[in-house]
């Protein structure tokens, strides 16, 4: 389903950080595993990457994906605010460090996040 951006962002930002982090929870527990399955007949950290980054295309998100070393880093500019950045933050963190069991660290801005993961 398609939403306004500006849709989003108010629904967003009227939820608590708890609430967000029930959502994220959520999100990457059923909705991601559900989407990963269904298009790639699997779950695994390589169907997850593949659904993100076909998700920031359709989007139009800026984004960078760098591969160094053993390092592999997504910034996402998405200029929508805070609470969505602490939500991305919350998804992330439960698909790499729960899901993959995958060390992460995940800093954001008020219009930006940067994930970085070790492979």
């Amino acid at each position: 389903y398609y939403l306004p951006k500006s849709f989003l962002v108010r629904v967003l930002n009227e939820l608590t950080n708890e609430e967000l982090d029930e959502l994220a929870r959520d999100v990457a527990k059923n909705d991601l595993v559900d989407i990963s399955l269904f298009l790639h007949g699997g779950f695994n950290l390589g169907s997850i990457s593949e659904i993100v980054e076909t998700w920031l295309k359709i989007a139009q998100m800026s984004h960078r994906i760098e591969v160094t070393g053993d390092i592999y880093k997504i910034i996402i500019e998405h200029d929508m605010g805070q609470k969505y950045s602490y939500l991305i933050k919350g998804i992330s963190r439960y698909l790499l460090e729960v899901a993959f069991e995958k060390k992460s660290t995940c800093d954001f801005t008020e219009n930006a996040v940067i994930i970085k993961v070790e492979q």
